[in-house]
């Protein structure tokens, strides 16, 4: 196996080091690893030139699906520039394809002979970097491709498309290759919240982001700060969501589904009609509201208890003649923020060290404390507003969603909640 040489970093969006002395079997893995990466590159930019944004839900384990939809929210709202760069982009990864396609077929039919000058000529005096360079390998994708490619590679149901079923990795590799992503993902995901704190957050709010928490591969920031800045930021930049919200009878069966367009106005969201651009791509927070907790609703349909949330597998319909009563939220901002500040705050535990941060007496925390008195808002009481994921569409997307019978299992739907590890 080829050494690790610490000069130069090899890979496209996901960085390794470069390796020096290599075989022709280390060649033919490396130049495998590389193809992997370039097609998920190509894929990443194909489905989201169509807006396909399902494909980039990733499931990353800190909780933080809010912020990873944020980030792609951004990238699609200006994607009239983005879309040219990722054609040219796109343009260079298809040219690079086809070289590595061409060398791979070329070293697997080389004789005995010819392999051993392979190894003296070229790979005994190249490293796995300059051999790139020399076969027009090399490229640096930009910043907005990287964190679309981490996302297409690491949400759940795309493990299913040929470019995962037909790679030639192994599958410890191809896991140590998703656990990089994720990390990536982690790291990606607090530095974005830590900038939109300088632009959008108050002093308190970015000096709170500063505490950050790790559990494995997982780093994260605080849920409820963490989100502010995003919410700010989605009001200054005209970003709507849909409110989908699954109302679930006292028996534990579907009273009705809720598609509920909310928009930017005065610096507060206000429902509105749904727009009938399809194309329009939005936040979609998809809640629960139950009369009692997500373990008695488990319980009641006989979901199991390592699972996360309620599986749509589990999903009926409710047949009672007088179904239950459900309360009204008296504000969806705040609903939203009484949800972040009553779950959980970090994967390993933690809470918010507002000592420790010198924050015990400020407005941040006595926002997060009144937060935290309301009912209704919690996994143990899910009688308001319970948000079980928060993910980017467009319009006509979630709308196919809507009825019943179209609801199936997604594997990708983190459920914000404190077993989504397990």
């Amino acid at each position: 196996m080829g050494d690790i040489k610490n000069k130069d970093l090899v890979g496209y969006f996901l960085k390794r080091n470069d390796l020096y002395k290599l075989s022709a079997v280390d060649l033919l893995r490396e130049l495998s690893n590389h193809l992997f990466e370039a097609n998920i590159m190509k894929l990443t930019i194909q489905h989201f030139q169509k807006k396909n944004l399902s494909v980039l839900d990733s499931s990353v384990g800190d909780w933080k699906c809010q912020t990873r939809t944020s980030i792609i929210l951004d990238l699609v709202q200006n994607a009239t520039l983005l879309n040219s760069q990722l054609s040219d982009e796109l343009n260079k990864i298809d040219n690079i394809i086809f070289n590595i396609e061409h060398l791979i077929h070329k070293i697997n039919n080389l004789n005995s002979v010819e392999l051993q000058n392979l190894s003296r000529q070229e790979l005994q005096k190249l490293s796995l970097y300059a051999y790139q360079k020399k076969h027009q390998l090399n490229y640096e994708p930009s910043k907005e491709l990287t964190k679309l490619s981490l996302c297409f590679l690491t949400t759940l149901s795309n493990n299913k498309l040929p470019v995962f079923t037909q790679h030639q990795m192994s599958v410890n590799k191809l896991k140590a290759v998703i656990n990089a992503a994720k990390t990536m993902l982690c790291r990606l995901s607090i530095n974005y919240e830590q900038t939109l704190a300088n632009t959008y957050g108050t002093v308190d709010e970015k000096e709170a982001l500063k505490q950050i928490e790790f559990k494995g591969m997982q780093y994260m920031t605080a849920l409820f700060v963490g989100f502010k800045s995003i919410f700010k930021k989605m009001k200054a930049k005209q970003q709507p969501f849909i409110n989908h919200k699954i109302i679930v009878c006292g028996c534990g069966g579907i009273q009705t589904i809720q598609n509920t367009f909310f928009a930017p106005h005065n610096n507060e969201f206000v429902e509105t009609a749904m727009p009938s651009d399809l194309m329009q791509e939005v936040t979609v927070i998809e809640v629960y509201q139950f009369p009692g907790s997500l373990e008695q609703l488990q319980s009641i349909l006989s979901v199991p208890s390592t699972k996360p949330d309620i599986p749509k597998e589990f999903y009926k319909s409710c047949e009672c003649d007088q179904p239950t009563q459900q309360p009204k939220i008296e504000s969806i901002e705040q609903a939203i923020m009484a949800f972040f500040a009553q779950h959980p705050q970090f994967t390993n535990g933690a809470s918010i060290d507002w000592d420790g941060l010198g924050l015990t007496n400020s407005d941040l925390k006595k926002e997060y404390d009144d937060l935290c008195t309301l009912p209704g808002y919690s996994r143990n009481d899910m009688s308001k507003f319970w948000i079980n994921h928060m993910y980017p569409s467009t319009i006509g997307h979630i709308l196919e969603a809507t009825s019943i019978q179209n609801l199936t299992s997604d594997p990708n739907f983190c459920g914000l909640s404190p077993d989504c590890l397990k």
